[in-house]
């Protein structure tokens, strides 16, 4: 996003200015008689401090549960864009911190080669590295299983090896404090783990090319609208918990919809195609709930747009809308929801029909391919009415979401957009609103309801 934009650029120049700027150099210095060997000793010890200083918040943003999470709002999502540079920035740290001082001891290098201290330094670097090339994109999306075990033990590996570099010299602190904010991550995933209860067990069904779930919970879990959690299924994933929507939660049973794809997911469906009735009961342990509500009931006009799965994360909030409408002292807005799905079966994986006639206007669009497509679909399709009808609107194509964003934001009063989908669906939304922001007189708010690796 642009404030995540603005963020990550202030952090860049920052980095530039602390590494660059009010370096010692003097004359009459008898360890370092010149200023080329001044500014080369320097530039290596400073690069060092800098990229020691990373450490900590690399774990801190990696970390499901951080206090600067806690204090700012910031998603999941964002905490991962910053984790993402800050260690993009301590590699580029180390890197000429291990560039430069190997040209400062270029003389004796081979005798530094023989201290232990030295060559843990090499290993240091080197793991860095395989860390940084293996969390590429392309690798970490085609696969992410592969991907988060080697991230783990070479991520271990590392901070034992540079404890090993640097103990002597006593910048362990920095090594200590990673240490501890991991430490309170993980303190925390296990109380919320007994919580919700370690000897739970989920009923997973294999039904319209989706897996629905259903979890009882040992205790509450207070999860709110737009709450998803972490999921850990032993008999598919050994050390893996992955996140997952909270589509409902009824007296302590939450409701989820999966979407098979790679990995584990993939194997889960293996495991309920070979079933009888495509049905499974397995044991799960739930770590949540996480997520930040929002406040589309404080809005007059509020637009959904889903795309496929998206639905999950948008579902939680029509029955939170449903239920206010309910309410005689409520201001009821005007609510549509757009959803995309690329068969008609996936329309059945939630129930829509309670919606019909609560003043929630529904228009579904069954797209027949790729749903992450923004274009309209060849015929036009019709344009929203903005009338509750008595029946579920099913059309065929894909929808003008920029017209549909356009004329909805349109209407008099503050409106609001939610859209979870594709990435192509989230831009075009995003972009769309950003040139009605330009003209509008009315408060608009756009939330974009995304889950990145």
């Amino acid at each position: 996003t642009r404030g995540e934009s603005l963020i990550v650029l202030g952090y860049i120049v920052l980095y530039i200015v602390f590494l660059c700027v009010r370096y010692p150099v003097y004359d009459g210095n008898l360890t370092m008689p010149t200023a080329h060997a001044q500014w080369t000793k320097y530039l290596a010890d400073r690069s060092a401090i800098i990229a020691m200083a990373h450490i900590p918040l690399i774990m801190l943003f990696a970390a499901r549960n951080n206090i600067l999470a806690w204090l700012t709002g910031w998603s999941f999502e964002a905490m991962n864009v910053f984790h993402r540079w800050i260690a993009r920035g301590m590699w580029v740290a180390a890197l000429i911190h291990a560039s430069v001082s190997t040209y400062v001891s270029r003389d004796i290098y081979k005798l530094y080669l023989e201290d232990p201290w030295f060559r843990c330094g090499i290993a240091s670097m080197v793991l860095v590295s395989c860390i940084l090339i293996l969390a590429a994109y392309p690798f970490r999306s085609r696969f992410y299983e592969c991907f988060y075990y080697l991230h783990f033990f070479f991520v271990l590996a590392f901070i034992i090896v540079l404890w090993q570099h640097i103990y002597k010299v006593g910048y362990t602190g920095w090594i200590y404090g990673a240490v501890a904010f991991w430490g309170f991550d993980r303190i925390l995933r296990v109380l919320r783990l007994l919580w919700a209860g370690i000897w739970t067990t989920g009923t997973f069904k294999l039904e319209n090319s989706c897996v629905h779930v259903s979890i009882k919970t040992a205790r509450p879990l207070n999860a709110h609208t737009g709450s998803y959690i972490f999921l850990h299924i032993p008999k598919v994933g050994i050390l893996q918990t992955h996140p997952f929507s909270v589509c409902e939660n009824k007296d302590n049973t939450l409701s989820l919809i999966i979407k098979p794809r790679d990995g584990i997911t993939k194997t889960l469906m293996k495991l309920l195609q070979n079933s009888s009735d495509q049905t499974a009961e397995l044991s799960v342990w739930v770590d949540g709930v996480y997520g930040q509500r929002l406040p589309v009931e404080q809005f007059d006009n509020v637009l959904l747009i889903g795309g496929g799965v998206g639905i999950t994360a948008l579902y939680s909030h029509l029955h939170a809308l449903k239920t206010d409408m309910k309410k005689e002292e409520t201001i009821k807005p005007n609510v549509l929801f757009v959803w995309v799905v690329r068969e008609p079966s996936s329309i059945e994986w939630v129930e829509l029909q309670q919606f019909v006639n609560s003043n929630i206007e529904i228009q579904l669009y069954v797209s027949g391919d790729n749903t992450s497509s923004t274009e309209p679909c060849d015929i036009e399709p019709e344009k929203p009415s903005f009338i509750t009808s008595t029946e579920l609107d099913i059309k065929n194509g894909r929808p003008n979401v920029s017209a549909i964003i356009e004329e909805w934001t349109n209407q008099p009063g503050s409106s609001a957009v939610a859209v979870c989908g594709p990435s192509s669906l989230s831009d075009q939304c995003r972009i769309t609103v950003a040139k009605v922001l330009r003209k509008s007189n009315h408060r608009l708010a756009y939330y974009d309801e995304v889950f990145t690796w």
